[in-house]
């Protein structure tokens, strides 16, 4: 009896390999098939994350530490070319900060941090906007994300060839399977997706551990950064009457 069981779980496996070929009574059938298709882009849009941290005895006197080190990076920003419109500061944080220690812990004073956001439209001023950042005083870089600003067009370039994916993928079954295909009747688009890599890192330090790497950097030949590529991803599911 536990022979015969496994047997049958091993078939139904299989029978979720393979493509769909539905036969009702009535009818011929159908066969239902997904396509897949992808198309490459280079990103021409950057935003940079960053930011600064401070600590202060009192929360006052955190809050204006940060808030210079910010003006001065926003000014030093636009002086490379930046415009007021692409910088936004956000998610300004105060609390107390504790040391720990065998004893207990211990109030050293308030942590303040606030996180500026450049956006850009020319990704070759990525690497002059973080530089002249962290020369202002950021210490803190969160992240450098790129994009395409024509997304919508790679997809739609996408999404035609995942529906010749699919179609050609009716011919191949149907021939195989010896039927004739009798007209589609439906085709669905399935999920999309757009994929950002790059193994991106700033000259000489790391994008996460940025405070360990700064001085390294020591404002030497200036901060270099890949731009990686955008993967756009298309899927469409097709069924076909058959005879």
């Amino acid at each position: 009896m536990f022979r015969i069981k496994s047997i049958a779980v091993i078939l139904a496996a299989l029978m979720a390999l393979v493509p769909v070929f539905a036969l009702a009574e009535g009818d011929d059938g159908t066969i239902t098939t997904t396509g897949f298709a992808s198309v490459v882009a280079e990103p021409d849009q950057a935003r940079v994350i960053f930011g600064v941290e401070l600590i202060g005895e009192d929360a006052k006197s955190a809050q204006k530490g940060v808030n210079e080190v910010i003006n001065a990076a926003t000014e030093a920003i636009k002086a490379v070319g930046i415009e007021e419109k692409q910088l936004q500061t956000e998610s300004i944080n105060i609390y107390r900060e504790y040391e720990y220690t065998e004893s207990g812990r211990r109030e050293i004073g308030f942590h303040a941090s606030t996180t500026l956001t450049v956006s850009l439209t020319d990704i070759t001023m990525t690497g002059a906007v973080i530089d002249a950042g962290l020369e202002a005083g950021l210490n803190n870089v969160n992240s450098v994300n790129f994009s395409t600003s024509k997304e919508s067009e790679y997809y739609a370039q996408a999404l035609a060839m995942a529906t010749e994916n699919a179609l050609k993928k009716g011919e191949i079954l149907a021939k195989a399977a010896n039927v004739t295909l009798d007209g589609l009747e439906s085709l669905v688009e399935g999920y999309s997706t757009s994929i950002y890599t790059n193994n991106s890192r700033a000259a000489g330090k790391d994008m996460i551990a940025m405070e360990s790497a700064m001085d390294e950097m020591a404002y030497s030949n200036g901060t270099s950064v890949s731009t990686g590529e955008i993967r756009v991803t298309a899927q469409v599911t097709a069924t076909f009457e058959i005879k």
